[in-house]
């Protein structure tokens, strides 16, 4: 293998797991500031994206803006709008496709139950309550 700090070739030692990208403990700690260094950039980076206050590009127009709070992505509110409105039409568009096979079932009726209001019409047309009723048909 070839050091990725110093580019010397080395064997790496015969062992189970991770295999070494470097070959020394110099280079591991050169290595390690490195990536150390690169982590914290990336960091700043993405706080400084954040800030009131910071310039910010909209995703939809292009065009420069000044952040006024933390969250806020677009320029105002029509590219807001115009960005929801094709995320939606995206959304659409993905779920009619994904159930375009499926079939469309029937819909039911109160699913077989007699509605309340029958059962009460039924009672007053042979004269009995609404408890009567029921004893009689084990309802």
């Amino acid at each position: 293998m070839i050091c990725k700090i110093c580019g010397k070739e080395f064997e790496p030692p015969k062992k189970r797991g991770v295999k070494p990208s470097v070959c020394s403990h110099e280079c591991f700690l050169k290595h390690k500031k490195q990536l150390d260094a690169a982590g914290r950039e990336r960091a700043r980076l993405r706080k400084n994206k954040n800030i009131i206050g910071s310039e910010y590009i909209c995703p939809v127009c292009g065009n420069s803006f000044i952040k006024t709070t933390s969250t806020q992505k677009y320029c105002g509110t029509e590219c807001r709008r115009k960005h929801d409105h094709e995320a939606d039409k995206a959304y659409r568009k993905k779920y009619r496709e994904s159930h375009a096979n499926t079939p469309i079932k029937p819909k039911q009726i109160n699913n077989g139950i007699t509605p309340f209001s029958e059962i009460i019409a039924k009672c007053k047309a042979q004269g009995l309550s609404y408890g009567e009723y029921v004893q009689q048909h084990n309802l």
